[in-house]
């Protein structure tokens, strides 16, 4: 390791304001250079802050400076996603990955876990895939649950879904990445 850099709320300009217990890191993905700065930005999970004081969870959109410090940052959570979707204790933020550019807008989309979501039952989860702007702000978002954005998987109650989300490539040869989602406790029927 030639440096490092620590980003938290008291090291590396990050201005973001947090309370005990937000787990700022929980899942962290490179996303490209998003501002448009020459410089590679990422994506920081906290899976249990306090939007709303009921630790629905946010995701950090951080734009790096060439010391790898913060030279500003845009939070995604449930204050500011269209519809309001999260609830309390959802999670959101428990995985995060860059999926390439799903809509083809020429922006990069995450895919973001909320591992608590109730959607069906108590805790299945969720995967919400995020449309970013040109600038990394949120653009809108569509829901991958038992009950939503036509997936046909088979829940359990409590399995949390999405409490880590990666990208696998085109699998399916449609020119869109794919997402694979964890579900730790699911007890395979």
């Amino acid at each position: 390791m030639k440096s490092e850099q620590k980003i938290s709320d008291t090291a590396g300009d990050f201005t973001a304001t947090f309370d005990g217990g937000d787990e700022f890191g929980y899942s962290v993905a490179g996303i490209g250079d998003v501002d448009g700065d020459t410089i590679e930005d990422i994506a920081v999970g906290a899976d249990r802050a306090d939007d709303n004081d009921n630790g629905n969870g946010s995701v950090f959109i951080i734009y790096l400076g060439t010391d790898g410090k913060s030279d500003g940052f845009h939070e995604i959570n449930d204050s500011n996603m269209t519809g309001s979707p999260l609830d309390a204790n959802d999670y959101f933020g428990s995985g995060v990955a860059n999926i390439g550019d799903v809509n083809n807008d020429g922006n990069t989309d995450l895919a973001v876990g909320a591992y608590f979501d109730d959607d069906g039952l108590a805790n299945n989860g969720a995967i919400y895939i995020i449309f970013l702007t040109s600038s990394g702000t949120y653009s809108s978002h569509e829901k991958i649950s038992d009950t939503n954005g036509d997936f046909t998987a088979t829940f359990s109650s409590g399995m949390n879904f999405g409490q880590s989300v990666g990208v696998l490539g085109d699998i399916d040869g449609d020119t869109v990445e794919d997402v694979v989602g964890g579900a730790p406790l699911d007890d395979g029927g």
